[in-house]
């Protein structure tokens, strides 16, 4: 019997017309011989030039990605390269499909061994097996107990994902629920009419425009901290934004000399209270974050109820900042609802349901559009602006941008103004449409020592029939060194 461990199929010293050597008989011993490149009854090839031919042809997949696309149990590849086999006529069938040629194998055994390319690697697979190789029972084994663990993993996540959603429902439905029970609890404002003034002589027609934005009721500012410019609690907030509701009716009324002006567009942008979202706003708030959903709730219907008792028709579109929020991180989803302040409007909105003139409106939208006087108008809370420094100029003009898009994509017109809040500052925005209002709490203790200091007070303004015109801040004289 030739020596076989002497040399290696197609080496110099066998025969040209000797053939290629073959296989031993298939049995069930796995007894090793020493042939190269052959181990018990596979060909082989060592598992890093496997690996290397795969990961060659694999087009940037990895190995478990190339498996799954061939239709093989990634485990069934992995092993065909840790054992270093050749593979059978069914992988190498798999393989070929995906990209992982033939002639890979057959120039790699050629390139170690020198000749006498195994059968298996050339010859493709029939469709009947009448002597299944072992290799192949262990592919289909690996294969199916593969394909049994994905089951179960993917039937898990199902069972897992289906519980939270579940739960999710459950709790935002009792959220709802006691948003009612305790707006049910307050009562009614008393019901006004409103009323109408039509300016003689003067056909011209308008649309009072009022910003409630950034009230951060519950937070204290204190004025020996700020030097004196500013101070702030439940009493200068609330004393406070009466007396600026009652202005700017007073400066409307002024308006109404030149254009008659019967409704009111209220704009809540958001951080109606202060919360908890910060340790040191928890640690030092007035009250909890309930009590100041309930008071700021019932202010917001006070500051609505006033300008129903002068205005014909009073819509209060209302949104959610950051302040407002529930969750440690700002929510993607359900934004104004998985809120404080969807609380504090629902309060707000049950105590003036019987004033049948007045609407509050809390969309799902949190960068809701809408029409003020026959033009479209949007709002955000600002806090989805990436600033880009100090300065929130460009990432504002991006997102004013990026809503005109979004209107121009699916038909419809872009907004002719888009009012953002959360950087407590007035602004007219050049090259832009965007109106930046001032929030009602101004300088806090925070903002001075980080260098930002604005005037505290709220927006309004006129959108007539060629758009916006006669912006005017109205300040806080409360709580302030020149105020009471």
């Amino acid at each position: 019997m030739p020596d076989r461990t002497a040399r290696a199929p197609g080496s110099e010293t066998a025969s040209p017309s000797t053939p290629a050597p073959e296989p031993p008989p298939r049995k069930k011993s796995t007894a090793t011989t020493t042939t190269p490149g052959r181990e018990g009854k596979f060909y082989t090839l060592p598992g890093d030039t496997i690996r290397e031919i795969l990961r060659e042809h694999s087009g940037g997949r990895t190995l478990a990605t190339l498996a799954l696309d061939a239709g093989l149990g990634s485990r069934t590849v992995y092993k065909l390269a840790e054992r270093g086999r050749m593979p059978s006529p069914k992988m190498a069938d798999a393989l070929e499909r995906v990209g992982v040629p033939r002639t890979a194998w057959t120039d790699a055994w050629t390139r170690l061994y020198g000749g006498g390319v195994p059968a298996s690697a050339t010859t493709p697979s029939k469709p009947s097996r009448e002597h299944p190789t072992e290799i192949d029972d262990d592919e289909e084994n690996d294969e199916v107990e593969h394909l049994r663990g994905l089951a179960d993993s993917k039937a898990s996540t199902v069972r897992a994902l289906e519980r939270k959603v579940r739960l999710l429902r459950a709790r935002l439905a009792d959220r709802r629920e006691l948003a009612q029970e305790v707006a049910g609890a307050f009562k009614a404002l008393p019901v006004v009419t409103g009323g109408s003034t039509t300016a003689r002589g003067v056909s011209s027609t308008g649309t009072l425009v009022v910003a409630l934005a950034d009230w951060h009721i519950g937070e204290v500012v204190n004025a020996d901290e700020m030097g004196g410019i500013n101070a702030y609690d439940w009493k200068i907030a609330s004393e406070g934004i009466l007396d600026i509701a009652r202005r700017i009716i007073e400066w409307a009324e002024t308006q109404r000399a030149g254009a008659t002006i019967d409704a009111v567009q209220i704009l809540c942008i958001g951080d109606i209270i202060s919360g908890s979202i910060h340790e040191e706003l928890a640690a030092h708030a007035e009250f909890p974050g309930p009590v100041a959903t309930a008071r700021a709730g019932e202010l917001l219907a006070a500051v609505i109820h006033l300008f129903a008792e002068r205005f014909a028709s009073v819509r209060a579109l209302c949104i959610a900042g950051n302040h407002d929020r529930l969750a440690r991180r700002t929510p993607a989803k359900k934004t104004n609802e998985d809120s404080l302040a969807y609380l504090a409007y629902t309060i707000a909105r049950e105590r003036l349901r019987g004033v049948e003139h007045v609407v509050v409106e809390t969309p799902v939208d949190p960068m809701p559009r809408f029409d003020v006087h026959g033009r479209p108008v949007a709002a955000l809370h600002g806090h989805q602006i990436k600033a880009g420094g100090i300065s929130p100029y460009y990432g504002i003009a991006r997102r004013s941008n990026s809503m005109a898009r979004e209107r121009t994509e699916i038909g419809g017109a872009p907004p002719s103004n888009i009012f953002i809040a959360h950087f407590h500052h007035f602004a007219l925005l050049e090259d832009t449409n965007v109106v930046l209002c001032p929030s009602l709490i101004g300088a806090t203790e925070w903002s001075r020592q980080a260098g930002f200091r604005g005037t505290p007070g709220q927006l309004a303004c006129i959108m007539g029939k060629r758009g916006l015109h006669g912006f005017t801040v109205f300040e806080r004289r409360t709580g302030r060194a020149s105020g009471t």
